[in-house]
């Protein structure tokens, strides 16, 4: 399921990467449970797939924001959705399309940095495009990318919460 953190290892910035208060690592979650209602949460998605319907590759990072569903209304358009292993999104307003494989979905976590600016945490990957849109939960993946980073990245425990990003 993480094929991609193998691909992604092979892509190399021009230039190395500053961070900076604009420029931050995403936290990965080390839990995160949707709150599982009828209120919508909205979460970002990020990639550089198609971004219409005639096969036209973006070559800039596009985003927008996902609604989270119910897992069991997700498992009646995908049979294949396991409740512990992924998360789905309805793609009503934008969603993933044809070559975003790998890319993420995260919210706003309960955590600020050091000026008060609220974290994001990346809650997962997608899997495979479909409709409804279908992530890895990065939860599940947690120790593999301690022991494939040697440690130098972890997850971070992270409590439920109703993201609070409205379209």
């Amino acid at each position: 399921m993480f094929i991609q953190l193998i691909i992604a290892k092979s892509l190399q910035l021009a230039k190395r990467l500053k961070f900076s208060n604009l420029i931050q690592p995403i936290c990965l979650a080390g839990s995160f449970q949707e709150n599982g209602t009828d209120e919508r949460e909205t979460a970002v998605i990020a990639g550089w797939g198609w971004y219409d319907d005639s096969a036209h590759v973006s070559t800039t990072l596009r985003e927008g924001l996902e609604h989270f569903i119910n897992i069991d209304v997700c498992k009646k358009s995908v049979p294949l959705v396991d409740e512990k292993l992924h998360i789905c999104g309805d793609g009503t307003y934008q969603h993933t399309m044809q070559h975003d494989s790998g890319c993420p979905i995260f919210v706003k976590s309960p955590f600020s940095d050091r000026r008060g600016n609220p974290r994001w945490m990346e809650v997962g990957v997608n899997d495979f495009n479909s409709h409804p849109d279908v992530f890895t939960r990065v939860s599940t993946q947690c120790e593999f990318i301690k022991n494939a980073t040697k440690g130098e990245v972890q997850c971070i425990p992270m409590k439920p919460l109703t993201t609070n990003l409205k379209k």
